[in-house]
């Protein structure tokens, strides 16, 4: 069905093999079961992380089926997973794989020295009408002018000048109390 060990434990079989993984981890899996599930794959406990596997595992499959690896690009999607980008940090961070991850993209023929992918073919944007620079001063020039600042109220001083008008300067007399304000 998968075709590897690194099945999803959102299935009946990953579920299985996560808890083995899990009582392997422990010790306490017998070990009759820990050398059927080693004949069946050397990786079963997944040491790279399950998504590694699960990638790398769906990459060895496709190759396995008579794609070319120079058909590769970073954009390459199999199954809904972007392998073409996976592959390309595999390949990009080559010193930083652990050994059994280089060793595993060697045997499929996938090292930084022979590296399958070509660039990504691009769409080509239509050249903009104005250069940008200018678009900038086109704005600016049509955009209309802010609006005047708002006056704030003072209680202090009332005034009805009109729009445009100086301001009076503020008083630097104490405030009056509000009795003799009115009186």
């Amino acid at each position: 069905m998968h075709g590897h060990l690194a099945a999803p434990a959102t299935t009946p079989v990953g579920a299985w093999l996560a808890e083995q993984r899990h009582l392997a981890s422990r010790n306490t899996l017998e070990a009759a079961r820990v050398e059927a599930l080693t004949a069946l794959a050397a990786d079963w406990r997944l040491p790279h992380g399950a998504d590694w596997h699960r990638k790398y595992h769906l990459l060895r499959a496709h190759l396995a089926g008579g794609a070319d690896p120079a058909t590769l690009t970073r954009d390459t999607q199999l199954a809904g997973v972007k392998i073409g980008s996976w592959l390309h940090r595999q390949l990009a961070t080559w010193p930083a794989l652990a050994p059994g991850q280089q060793q595993l993209m060697t045997a499929l023929g996938l090292t930084p020295e022979t590296n399958p992918l070509v660039p990504a073919r691009r769409a080509r944007r239509a050249p903009s009408p104005r250069p940008s620079s200018s678009w900038s001063s086109t704005c600016t020039a049509r955009a209309a002018p802010p609006p005047p600042a708002r006056r704030s109220a003072s209680t202090a001083t009332p005034s009805r000048s009109a729009p445009g008008s100086p301001r009076p300067a503020p008083s630097t007399a104490p405030a009056s109390s509000p009795t003799t304000m009115y009186a």
